[in-house]
């Protein structure tokens, strides 16, 4: 995925977000109060996933430049 590919995959995850807290509001009748620390957990909670995801793909870069430079150091002489 590119950068414009994810910033529509999180507007499209937000706005499925707001719309469900929107249906869950009306059916539990919840105050304005309740649905903002919903919506302030979820924030969270998808930013967590982010950071989590960013780690994970800077892990995989590193150990793929790391057995890059390990192949491409085999058979070179100094």
């Amino acid at each position: 995925m590119n950068a414009d590919n994810n910033k529509n995959f999180l507007i499209a995850i937000d706005n499925f977000c707001e719309g469900l807290l929107r249906v869950l509001g009306k059916k539990y009748d919840m105050s304005n109060a309740d649905k903002a620390n919903i919506r302030k957990d979820l924030t969270e909670t998808i930013n967590n996933c982010i950071n989590e995801t960013t780690e994970l793909s800077l892990r995989s870069i590193d150990i793929v430049l790391s057995n890059y430079s390990e192949k491409r150091g085999v058979g070179e002489h100094g």
